[in-house]
């Protein structure tokens, strides 16, 4: 199991899933970003997988990817929820040699994962569980649609973003494409734990 944080509710549902999964003798592994700023117990998170190992070009673009996102966010009406891209700058494909069990299981791995290195290495019927602990994975940014329903044709133009980045391609836009390119024949079965999942 991948989850890019160890505290949220995301985090709480993967800890409880894995060491349930344990309790029933299940070799189970849950994994979460190194997380330079807090030190962890091992009780409080699972191990640490750290799928990128930057080179200096890596963190130069890894960097510009930032300030382009901090761009095309910019000025974003108050009061939404947080707004995500599928790109890194850095590439984190799938690491086999650890990754590599019967089911790969995906929490919340929104600011960890390079969607297009991620699933462009991810072998296509290596089967994919993926709780939606929000919409992240099916908008083009978005974690709440909040009455949109662009995500379910292609997004663009998207209300949540500042009047003056909003276009037909738009950062949403551009998000949706990535994402829904590398889901094409992948073995994903989605898990939605609440209603309006």
């Amino acid at each position: 199991m991948l989850n890019t944080g160890t505290a949220g509710g995301a985090a709480v549902a993967a800890h409880r899933l894995h060491y349930g999964l344990l309790a029933l003798g299940v070799d189970s592994r849950l994994w979460n970003k190194p997380n330079r700023n807090r030190s962890m117990s091992p009780e409080s998170a699972g191990q640490l997988l750290n799928l990128t190992k930057p080179n200096l070009i890596e963190q130069i673009g890894g960097l510009v990817t930032k300030v382009r996102d901090r761009r095309h966010l910019k000025g974003r009406p108050s009061g939404l929820e947080l707004y995500t891209t599928p790109w890194k700058g850095i590439a984190t494909p799938f690491d086999r040699s650890q990754l590599g069990g019967d089911v790969l299981h995906l929490h919340w791995v929104n600011r960890w994962l390079d969607w297009q290195s991620f699933f462009g290495t991810l072998p296509t019927g290596h089967p994919v569980v993926w709780t939606l602990h929000d919409m992240n994975p099916i908008t083009g940014g978005c974690h709440h649609a909040d009455g949109c329903d662009s995500f379910h044709r292609g997004c663009g133009n998207c209300p949540q973003l500042a009047a003056k980045r909003r276009g037909n391609e738009d950062i949403s836009q551009m998000g949706f494409d990535i994402k829904h390119q590398s889901y094409v024949d992948k073995n994903l079965h989605i898990v939605t734990p609440s209603r309006w999942l």
